[in-house]
């Protein structure tokens, strides 16, 4: 067998591994297995492959290994405008599909809006970390935006601003996992489409641009596609950072690749890898007591960017 073709295999049968653990683990009543634990479990799923492909983009876009929804600010401008809809509609949108388009449009859009800005703050910039250096700057003035909407809301209001913030699956209805298992999906087909077009950006635009790709199209597409996985996240899911950041150099590892055909699979699959281990490790680890998803993922991911950040001192 083809050795990439074993690796794939091997951590298709972890991801199944994680995922049926975090299933069957204290397995409950039937009632609350399909109520709770089952669109839970699933939206982890649905997350990991939505984030792990907004950051696959993310880091062909700037040619960045530091770029992430979150470090980039994605995450937090899709939390500012999620929460600015709770404050403005308290009671919701009227409840049904329409609250949960209006959920995931505010967060799409909160994104996109921080992904153009730092599109234009980059052109003057150059060097790793000044994307990371605005993206912190940035997720620092939307956090205090929404630190600001918790002053003015009501005690239920703001309630519900600390529980979203925290960043889990649990709040993931049944009903909602349509629209997830949508956008994942259209994720997927997207980034595979566009799998030839992100290779040739990768050597710069103007080689991208004499390989024939329309670079204006592809940077718009990106901003949409991108936009459009890390808000749906942060509305249904709260902010969840790290797992964008950290799966495609995973992938990378394992593959020993920059090419997005190669990497699309594996990229996937460490990104439902590393979802459905922080929920696991979230709700099982400590008993009756739950963590923070976020909080675990951080502590997943955070040595793997230490590494990137050691190993991109040594090259230089």
């Amino acid at each position: 067998m083809n050795p990439v073709l074993r690796k794939n295999v091997l951590l298709l049968l972890l991801c199944l591994l994680v995922t049926c653990a975090d299933l069957v683990w204290q397995l409950p009543e039937t009632d609350v297995f399909l109520t709770f634990r089952l669109p839970r479990v699933l939206a982890a799923v649905c997350a990991g492959i939505c984030l792990s492909l907004c950051g696959l983009v993310l880091q062909s876009l700037f040619r960045n290994p530091l770029a992430g929804p979150f470090l980039i600010g994605i995450t937090p401008g899709a939390s500012f405008a999620t929460g600015l809809l709770l404050l403005v509609f308290p009671h919701g949108l009227g409840g049904g599909l329409l609250q949960e388009i209006g959920l995931a449009g505010a967060g799409m859009a909160g994104g996109m809006l921080v992904l153009l800005l730092q599109l234009r703050l980059s052109r003057g910039m150059n060097g790793l970390f000044a994307l990371l250096l605005t993206g912190v700057m940035l997720s620092y003035l939307l956090g205090a935006g929404v630190e600001i909407m918790e002053t003015f809301a009501g005690a239920e209001q703001v309630r519900s601003f600390v529980m979203w913030g925290q960043g889990n699956f649990d709040r993931v209805q049944l009903q909602q996992l349509w629209i997830f298992g949508l956008f994942s999906a259209a994720g997927l087909v997207a980034v595979f489409m566009l799998r030839y077009q992100l290779d040739a950006w990768l050597p710069g635009e103007h080689y991208a641009r004499n390989a024939g790709v329309n670079t204006g199209t592809l940077r718009i597409t990106t901003i949409w596609l991108t936009g459009m996985l890390a808000g749906v996240t942060t509305a249904l899911c709260g902010p969840v950072g790290f797992v964008g950041l950290v799966a495609p150099h995973l992938a990378r590892l394992q593959t020993k690749s920059n090419r997005h055909g190669t990497l699309l699979f594996p990229v996937m699959l460490w990104g439902i890898l590393l979802c459905a281990l922080a929920d696991l490790l979230a709700h099982h680890l400590f008993g009756k007591f739950t963590l923070n998803v976020n909080a675990v993922c951080a502590i997943l991911g955070a040595p793997v960017v230490l590494w990137t950040l050691w190993k991109t001192r040594l090259s230089d």
